[in-house]
């Protein structure tokens, strides 16, 4: 039979430490598209988004999705300039975004692994961080694709990065953090690795 994982006993010595952060900030981003998903609206909407699953060089992670059909099946005309941008500053075509489907989800592989600068409003939608993509600009010129296209000097880049640059991080309700002092009883449990 086939382990599920490798045991490894150092992994029961290791110092738990939190686990990836996430961009809890507003402002600019330079980033890695680790994933991009077609998500489908529920209940009879015909909805459609791509959510990137974005990788910051801080290693922080945000999930910002675009709706580019709304819920009545119509284009959503302001994420798909958003859209556009977003693949003309990867280097890619429409013709390039051919979603692949596994069993669990719908995804693009062209869009992985490509590096982009994001522009990105953090606030609260209840319990959970919402991402407003304001634009995404080249890593390397700072450039938004208009910028590119109507050869001018990167001034929306540098107009965010001061905007954000002094902004408080958003902070969720009990900051998803316990705070209980509780004394743990270890007793029971086994010193040697029990596999």
């Amino acid at each position: 039979m086939m382990s599920l994982w490798t045991e490894n006993e150092e992994d029961l010595r290791e110092e738990t430490k939190e686990g990836s952060k996430t961009v809890n900030k507003s402002g600019v981003y330079n980033c890695t598209i680790e994933e991009a998903l077609i998500i489908s609206g529920k209940n009879g909407s015909q909805s459609q988004g791509l959510k990137l699953v974005l990788k910051t060089d801080e290693e922080q992670y945000f999930y910002p999705v675009e709706f580019f059909r709304k819920a009545d099946g119509t284009e959503n005309e302001y994420a798909r300039k958003k859209l556009n941008k977003l693949t003309y500053l990867c280097k890619l075509k429409n013709k390039d975004l051919v979603p692949i489907e596994s069993p669990n989800k719908v995804f693009i592989p062209a869009l992985a692994d490509k590096k982009i600068g994001v522009i990105v409003e953090v606030s609260l939608n209840g319990d959970f961080l919402r991402y407003n993509i304001i634009g995404y600009y080249d890593i390397q010129s700072k450039k938004t694709a208009d910028e590119i296209q109507n050869k001018k000097n990167p001034e929306i880049y540098e107009r965010f990065k001061k905007k954000f640059e002094n902004v408080t991080p958003v902070e969720r309700p009990n900051n998803y953090q316990s705070e209980e002092k509780t004394e743990e009883k270890n007793e029971e449990l086994p010193e040697e690795f029990p596999f």
